[in-house]
């Protein structure tokens, strides 16, 4: 048991760490207090306008549920833990430590990114596919929405009934 806590509290913990107001910190800017009030990697564009700093977050946001779930996977052999318990548990805290942040008043982004991460460590083909549909819903409308949910319900859809 003390192995899926400390699972659980790695992963919240890194999924804690707010990259994108610390990046948009080095501009002085605070995510908070512009665009949705957001501190993800979205709102960093929105605020800043600088490509290279957004996509510095979703690199940095991104790893944080990639890591989470290797970290999970090392504690299961470690504490002799169910492996895939552990990266559920792992991405399920790495996503809520990034949406209600510890060091940001229990409120920050929507996870996306480190979602992102997660999937590319767990099934990186599925999240190529995702990115794909994403593309096709966001570029021709250019709002961010559209192509998350026409990629999630594809995600949600083409999961085998047995899962």
């Amino acid at each position: 048991m003390i192995g899926y806590i400390l699972v659980a509290i790695v992963s919240y913990v890194l999924g804690a760490i707010p990259f994108a107001q610390i990046v948009a910190g080095t501009r002085g800017i605070d995510l908070k207090k512009v665009g949705s009030g957001n501190i993800g990697t979205m709102n960093t564009l929105r605020a800043t306008g600088s490509i290279p700093l957004t996509v510095l977050v979703l690199i940095l946001d991104a790893c944080k549920g990639a890591v989470s779930v290797l970290v999970s996977k090392y504690l299961s052999y470690y504490f002799g833990l169910e492996v895939q318990t552990a990266i559920i548990l792992a991405a399920f805290f790495a996503v809520c430590g990034h949406n209600w942040s510890m060091f940001k008043g229990f409120k920050s982004g929507r996870g996306i990114a480190t979602s992102l991460g997660i999937g590319l460590v767990v099934n990186w083909r599925l999240i190529l596919v995702w990115v794909a549909i994403w593309l096709i819903g966001f570029i021709p409308t250019q709002i961010f929405s559209v192509g998350q949910v026409l990629a999630i319900v594809h995600t949600f859809g083409s999961i085998p009934s047995e899962v």
